[in-house]
């Protein structure tokens, strides 16, 4: 008995010890993936005997991407095939969300966006984000998976969760337009909006080329649909500087001045200006909109759209109630410290000394006497108020030749000042430009006006308007011989005195131990 017991207890131990080796064996084995892994590393003929011996064709791999994953990313047709007729699961997502239609989509592969559809694929299926596979398919310019995709039920109306994209707003913002007839035929929404209110012909006037526009406007598009931001179509393609584009919306009709109280400013207001930042030098020849990240690129372009929005009505003296939009950093002047809010086309052609503009909108009737709502004038813009160290490469000899052109107007009143109580000295002390300092002085312009903070041009040329701003040396020399005094304290400075006083006074300090006197 006693051995018959032990042998029992003996052999209930082995058979717990062989059950527990199985199963850990088991647990370090994991999922049968050889045939994703075989797939993976494009292995269609290890795959395939895998398949053969019933390998697992539903394991996902530790990103939850399946063997059906991998082949409809390589668009392997033949192991998709055998991998369907294994079981193969077509709507298995990874732990994106991702399915193998959209990855079929992504490459434009119309053969296995519809193997996949055969077999059971969603047409409407769509990435957490909302992105369906019609808007991967648009993107990718696959007409025949488009078409695929829309014979079995696809939405092309089907919205983008965040952006509120459409299927056709991808077309075209890819430049698809094969896709883009697909789609308009299958019912997709000309007027369909973003979350921000963007319309597909917004979408296809930031891209350059008319064939899309044209397309979209033969078959109804509005051309005066406007975003939330006041955006029309016109208004993008100025920005975008395609003007072949904008002067063609013109012809069809779309109103000048686009939606200029939602926005804020014009067409006119773009493109008779321009953006000079820290960025704007950056990409001259750069593809896409960075190009017109300075204003209209072409010279003779831009002063044809500027023509061709004056001749149908564009109204040439609107005030900007908002500031014109820039790319990059601005120290000082522009938009932060509104320089340009309530400026006209002609303000804006100033600032950046465009004669060859400023006779244009003079031509239309544009009064150059208009100033900005904190009353900046023409002849301040001219002189250089927009100017910046590191980012302005308008030479000095344009801002004095457009200080010339407004002085020679005889519109001009030399002792006013803005809100802040900059006089066109101060500003052309400001941009440290010595030329249009003399020319204005010589013209009558006062030499020792102060600002609302004491300052005259001689303490602005000599660093006071900011603690961390550069002295203009050459500027600063010409108001000494000038006869210009300093207006405000700093330290041993006493008004009326310049920076040679004090540096006296502080030898004066050194060698006697005794403070300066004030």
């Amino acid at each position: 008995m006693k051995t018959q017991i032990r042998t029992g207890v003996a052999g209930a131990a082995l058979l717990v010890a062989v059950t527990m080796l199985a199963t850990d064996v088991a647990w370090a084995a994991g999922p049968d993936t050889r045939v994703a892994a075989a797939v993976q590393r494009r292995d269609a003929r290890a795959a395939a005997a895998l398949i053969r011996q019933k390998a697992d064709v539903t394991a996902p791999l530790p990103d939850g991407a399946t063997a059906l994953h991998w082949a409809a990313h390589w668009d392997d047709l033949a192991s998709a095939a055998l991998l369907l007729a294994a079981g193969a699961k077509v709507a298995a997502v990874n732990d994106y969300g991702v399915m193998p239609l959209y990855l079929a989509a992504t490459n434009g592969s119309g053969p296995m966006v519809a193997r996949l559809l055969k077999s059971g694929a969603s047409a409407n299926a769509a990435l957490p984000s909302g992105e369906t596979v019609l808007m991967a398919a648009a993107r990718a310019g696959a007409p025949a998976a488009v078409t695929a995709l829309l014979a079995k039920g696809a939405d092309p109306n089907a919205k983008q969760a965040s952006k509120g994209q459409t299927a056709l707003m991808w077309a075209i913002s890819e430049q698809h337009p094969e896709v883009v007839r697909v789609l308009l035929d299958a019912g997709a929404d000309l007027h369909a909006k973003t979350a921000q209110g963007f319309t597909p012909l917004m979408f296809a006037t930031r891209e350059p080329g008319l064939e899309i526009v044209k397309l979209l406007v033969e078959r109804g598009a509005r051309l005066d649909e406007s975003a939330s931001d006041g955006s029309t179509p016109l208004l993008v393609a100025t920005v975008r500087g395609h003007v072949e584009t904008a002067t063609f919306l013109l012809d069809k009709g779309a109103r000048p001045d686009g939606n200029l109280a939602v926005a804020g400013f014009s067409p006119l207001h773009w493109a008779a200006g321009k953006a000079e930042s820290i960025i704007t030098y950056d990409y001259p020849v750069a593809p896409g909109e960075w190009a017109a990240a300075g204003g209209i690129p072409s010279r003779a372009a831009q002063l044809e759209l500027v023509q061709a929005l004056l001749a149908r009505g564009a109204t040439v003296d609107a005030p900007a109630s908002k500031a014109i939009p820039r790319f990059g950093y601005y120290l000082f002047g522009i938009g932060r410290n509104g320089f340009d809010i309530g400026a006209t086309p002609f303000l804006l052609a100033a600032m950046v000394a465009d004669i060859d503009v400023m006779k244009v909108l003079l031509k239309a009737g544009a009064d150059p006497r208009k100033t900005t709502t904190n009353r900046t004038t023409a002849l301040m813009m001219a002189a250089g108020i927009g100017y910046q160290d590191q980012e302005s490469r308008i030479p000095q000899a344009d801002y004095l030749a457009a200080t010339q052109f407004i002085l020679d107007l005889n519109v001009s009143d030399l002792n006013a000042a803005n809100t802040e109580g900059f006089t066109v000295t101060h500003v052309a002390a400001w941009a440290g430009f010595e030329t249009v300092i003399a020319r204005l002085v010589e013209k009558g312009a006062p030499l020792n006006p102060k600002n609302k903070r004491g300052e005259t041009p001689l303490d602005i040329t000599e660093g006071y308007h900011f603690s961390f701003y550069f002295d203009r040396p050459a500027a600063s020399a010409l108001l000494h011989t000038l006869g210009a005094v300093g207006g405000v304290e700093r330290g041993g400075l006493l008004a009326g005195q310049t920076k040679k006083d004090e540096v006296e006074q502080y030898k004066s300090k050194q060698t006697t131990g005794e403070p300066a006197q004030k």
